[in-house]
């Protein structure tokens, strides 16, 4: 492997685990908060930095309170009666 063929490598390999890390926020928000939980908890200092930062994301499927169901029952929508032109 040449210089070029390992610095592909690890840039292909932190964008790969950004986006994983991304992707686990947004479908399962549960799952990321104890995984940044846990690693807070650790004594080593570079891994509690990746936990403050797990934890700083916001939350899954949208950002907002009951965008997802997530969180609980979403707000109910009203309807709109619509009137057709015949």
């Amino acid at each position: 492997m040449t210089g070029y063929d390992v610095v592909q490598a690890g840039v292909i390999g932190v964008a790969v685990l950004a986006s994983s890390v991304y992707a686990l926020g947004r479908l399962a928000p549960g799952l990321r908060a104890r995984l940044a939980a846990r690693l807070l908890r650790s004594s080593w200092r570079p891994v509690q930095l990746a936990g403050s930062r797990l934890s700083a994301g916001g939350s899954g499927c949208g950002g907002g309170c009951s965008s997802c169901g997530g969180c609980g029952p979403a707000p109910e929508k009203k309807l709109i009666p619509v009137k057709s032109a015949r």
